[in-house]
C-alpha cells in the first residue's frame, strides 16, 4: 500500500484521542466494507507502510464477538518490528527511533482517552500527548521531505453523541490546546508550514437555545465528570441498596449542580422524583 507522498520520501502520521484503527484515521490507510472490521484495519494499518507514525487509545477489537484484544493486536505490531509506546513516560527520542512507531495510552486496557472533564492524574494521557510525539517523529525523520500529520480529536464526537454539553466544551478546549502545540510548531517553521482545521460534524442538539436564544453554559461548569463517569458512580451507589430520593438529590447537587447553582423548583423536583421512582 504505497502512495504518493510516501513515494516522494514525504512522511505521514495520524493521531486520534479514539481508537487508532477507528474510521477517521483508519481513512488514511484502511479499505475495508464496513467501519466496524477493527481487526482488518488494525492488521492493515501493521501492514502497511503509508504510515510512520500512528498513535490513539488503543485498538479498537472486536474481543465481545470472535475477535482479539488491543494486546494481541499490539504484540502482532512489535513482531512487525514496530515500537509500541505506552504513555508519555515512553515517548522520548522519537525523532531518532530507527522504526515505526504506535504510540498508545498509558492504561493498556483503554482504547479511548480518557474525557478532558474525567482526567484528575498527570498520568492520564491526553491528545496532546500523541500530538507532541507525533511531531517529533515526523520531523526528526523527514524534516528535509516533509511530513502529513492527521489529528483528530475524536471524543468532541463521542460527548455529542451522549448529549453530554459539559464534556463536549471541555473536549472543545482540550483540542484548542492540541491546536496551540501545531501553531507552535508553526512559529518555528512559518515558511513551509500548512495548518487546516475542519470539523467532523455536530451531534448532540447542542444550540443557544430557544425564544431569548441563551444558552447558560456556566450551568455546564458545575457537572463534575462526564455523563459515561456520573453514570458508573450512581451504579455503584445503587449496588447494595435502592438510593433513598434525598441520596439522589445529594448525588445531583454535588456532581451537576441541581438545587445548588442550578436552581429547581418544586414542580420541577416532583418530575424528577416521579421519573426517578
Amino acid at each position: 500500500m504505497r502512495g504518493a507522498g510516501l513515494a516522494a520520501g514525504f512522511g505521514a502520521g495520524v493521531a486520534t484521542s479514539v481508537g487508532v484503527n477507528h474510521a477517521t484515521p483508519a481513512a488514511f490507510y484502511g479499505h475495508v466494507k464496513a467501519r466496524s472490521e477493527y481487526e482488518k484495519l488494525a492488521e492493515q494499518l501493521i501492514d502497511t507502510d503509508a504510515i510512520d507514525f500512528a498513535a490513539g487509545a488503543g485498538f479498537l477489537n472486536e474481543a465481545r464477538k470472535t475477535g482479539h484484544d488491543s494486546q494481541y493486536l499490539e504484540q502482532k505490531a512489535k513482531d512487525a518490528g514496530i515500537a509500541v509506546l505506552h504513555g508519555k513516560s515512553q515517548f522520548k527520542n522519537l525523532g531518532k527511533l530507527k522504526k515505526r512507531a504506535f504510540c498508545f495510552s498509558a492504561d493498556p486496557k483503554e482504547t479511548e482517552l480518557k474525557y478532558a472533564i474525567d482526567r484528575r492524574s498527570e498520568d492520564d494521557t491526553k491528545l496532546g500527548d500523541f500530538v507532541e510525539a507525533g511531531i517529533e517523529y515526523l520531523y526528526g525523520h523527514f524534516a528535509k521531505k516533509g511530513f502529513f500529520f492527521m489529528i483528530e480529536g475524536g471524543k468532541i464526537d463521542y460527548a455529542g453523541h451522549n448529549d453530554d454539553g459539559a464534556a463536549d466544551f471541555m473536549e472543545l478546549n482540550d483540542f484548542a490546546s492540541v491546536v496551540d502545540i501545531v501553531l507552535a510548531f508553526y512559529d518555528k517553521h512559518p515558511d513551509e508550514t500548512l495548518i487546516v482545521i475542519t470539523a467532523d460534524h455536530e451531534t448532540g442538539a447542542l444550540m443557544l437555545g430557544s425564544g431569548q436564544y441563551e444558552m447558560h453554559a456556566d450551568r455546564l461548569s458545575t457537572q463534575s465528570y462526564s455523563e459515561n463517569v456520573l453514570n458508573t458512580m450512581f451504579r455503584e451507589l445503587s449496588e447494595h441498596n435502592v438510593p433513598s430520593w434525598d441520596q439522589v438529590k445529594s448525588f445531583l447537587k454535588q456532581n451537576i449542580g441541581l438545587w445548588g447553582t442550578i436552581p429547581v423548583n418544586e414542580r420541577q423536583e416532583a418530575v424528577f422524583k416521579e421519573m426517578y421512582d
